[in-house]
């Protein structure tokens, strides 16, 4: 396994993939504003040319893209199936993993072991939590930091303000009748003449602009674990950092690889070199499919959604909280 032998003493991996725009345009993701109507923000920053960088895949959303592709390898991670009223998803594709607050009392055990030091029974039936991190924010107050993570940026772009008329056939006498009859403005109903006007969002202007998505994979944060388990979740990670996921970005934004080089960083001896990545995927998975034999994955579970539950474990997390309070206001000790 020259791959996996190649990266035997590194303490992190850093996965750098060249992307591009085929339509030469890609648009920012837009998050709301502070208050109600406020247009909607995009994160990105200006250079001193007056070209601009932005985000446009957060660490998190990477993470939400990456993780789902576990449900593909039910011999490395428990097919479970998470049953909610009106959808079913695989348990790879919950937001918060195990801590989730619909779900976590199915995991109260595991959560409860993780707090004391014991990854054993969370890795047996949610390891990508391990991997993706994980946050018992209502509970115990655990916290596993992510040992991947991946984002996508390009900088150097430039933007283009863009002109529109939305228009149609109707005449203005016609409008006014519909909007009689409706008792809505035209605009509303959708047939006035309606000019926009755009700055922002798009970044249309590409030339000398480089787009990147670059995947960090930490290792040095795995070995902590006893051997079988440590080995198991490096297979998972290196299979979570080679895997080509989806650049089908929730903006509308698609884009393609040009090239992918890694790079591993041994902390010890202060020095990096580049991984050759031929038959890179292969091997990766070769050595998490062994590691998962030999640590042994939990059985898939099915897990309904009981509402009834969420609810009590939502009062009892406000009965910890307010009694936290009056803790340290001194009403508790009165």
């Amino acid at each position: 396994m020259n791959f996996i032998q190649s990266i035997s003493s590194a303490s992190h991996l850093l996965l750098v993939e060249t992307l591009a725009a085929p339509l030469g345009q890609v648009n920012m993701p837009s998050y709301a504003g502070k208050e109600k109507g406020d247009p909607p923000r995009f994160v990105k920053w200006s250079n001193q040319d007056g070209t601009i960088n932005a985000n446009l895949d957060s660490i998190p959303s990477q993470a939400n893209r990456v993780e789902p592709i576990f449900s593909k390898f039910p011999d490395l991670v428990p097919d479970t199936k998470v049953v909610y009223p009106n959808a079913t998803l695989g348990l790879v594709a919950v937001p918060h993993r195990a801590a989730d607050p619909a779900i976590r009392y199915f995991f109260a055990k595991e959560l409860e072991a993780l707090a004391k030091g014991d990854a054993q029974p969370i890795a047996k039936r949610n390891p990508t939590a391990l991997i993706f991190g994980l946050w018992d924010s209502r509970a115990t107050m655990t916290k596993v930091q992510r040992v991947i993570t991946a984002s996508v940026k390009v900088r150097g772009a430039g933007n283009q303000p863009s002109a529109t008329s939305l228009s149609s056939p109707f005449d203005d006498a016609t409008r006014l009748q519909l909007e009689t009859l409706t008792g809505k403005k035209a605009s509303e109903i959708g047939i006035d003449q309606v000019p926009d006007y755009k700055e922002l969002g798009t970044l249309d202007t590409m030339t000398g602009a480089t787009i990147e998505r670059r995947v960090f994979l930490s290792l040095s944060l795995l070995d902590k674990y006893e051997p079988k388990l440590r080995d198991y979740l490096r297979g998972l990670a290196l299979v979570a950092l080679l895997y080509p996921v989806s650049l089908e970005l929730r903006s509308g934004t698609s884009l393609v690889r040009r090239s992918r080089q890694l790079e591993a960083f041994n902390d010890n001896a202060l020095s990096s070199q580049q991984i050759g990545l031929d038959g890179a995927d292969e091997e990766a998975l070769v050595f998490a499919r062994a590691a998962a034999k030999k640590f042994g994955i939990g059985e898939p579970e099915t897990l309904t959604v009981d509402v009834k539950k969420i609810a009590a474990s939502m009062k009892e997390f406000g009965e910890r909280k307010e009694a936290k309070k009056a803790a340290k206001s001194g009403k508790g000790n009165q």
